[in-house]
């Protein structure tokens, strides 16, 4: 949904013969009018049009991303609406970028599905860093940092100091919410709601660590290639 003619048939054309399904369209009506047709997996929009991101999140048939170019600040935006299925990312430079955006969004939305990813956060995150050509590094970041700081909380674990496995998990829900890692996050969380009831093990987090970094990397590789 772009009010710019030449952007949005430039943007049809490009997301067309990458394979995506696409109705372009320039206002409130038409949009509402295909998202009652059919089921609409993700909705492109300008930030011209972002007071109407609730209308069309409310009429939608299915699960529905909706990613808003804008360079307004996230504190502004969630004093329009409820972001929680919306990611809210730079304007596309090049034309080409809405391909990236898209294929990216899918392969989060694949992701978040299963309850791996949060979309929005990854989302925005993802573009951020694409755009300098990062995206994987930002992953591995993440990844290194999580490997050392659930070697701290088993160093903690090991003493016996509560506090330092108090502060390796704050850190790791830290850093996984930083970059979107739902799950892992969520698993950290109850590791350290449960501590007062038995103490914590950490194994499995190996393994749920890698699968987040392996979602985040397909939604790079599928948007940067």
């Amino acid at each position: 949904m772009d009010p710019n003619r030449t952007r949005r048939r430039a943007a049809t054309l490009v997301l067309k013969s990458a394979g995506f399904e696409i109705a372009a369209v320039d206002d409130l009506r038409a949009a509402i009018a295909e998202l009652q047709r059919r089921p609409i997996e993700m909705i492109l929009l300008d930030d011209t049009f972002i007071a109407q991101a609730p209308d069309l999140l409310a009429v939608a048939t299915s699960p529905t991303a909706l990613i808003i170019f804008s360079n307004m600040s996230v504190h502004q935006a969630k004093t329009l609406f409820d972001r929680s299925s919306i990611a809210l990312i730079p304007h596309p430079i090049r034309i080409a970028d809405y391909v990236a955006y898209a294929a990216m969004a899918i392969s989060l939305r694949q992701a978040a599905d299963v309850g791996m990813i949060d979309p929005t956060v990854a989302m925005e995150l993802l573009c951020v860093a694409g755009k300098h050509r990062q995206a994987s590094a930002v992953v591995a970041r993440f990844g290194d940092e999580a490997l050392a700081l659930m070697s701290d909380l088993q160093h903690a674990l090991s003493c016996q100091d509560d506090a330092g496995m108090r502060a390796a998990m704050h850190k790791l829900k830290g850093a996984a919410g930083g970059v979107g890692a739902l799950q892992f996050m969520q698993e950290v969380d109850n590791m350290e709601r449960a501590m007062q009831d038995s103490a914590p093990s950490i194994g499995h987090l190996h393994a749920l660590l890698e699968m987040s970094c392996a979602a985040l990397n397909n939604a790079a590789l599928a948007a940067y290639g």
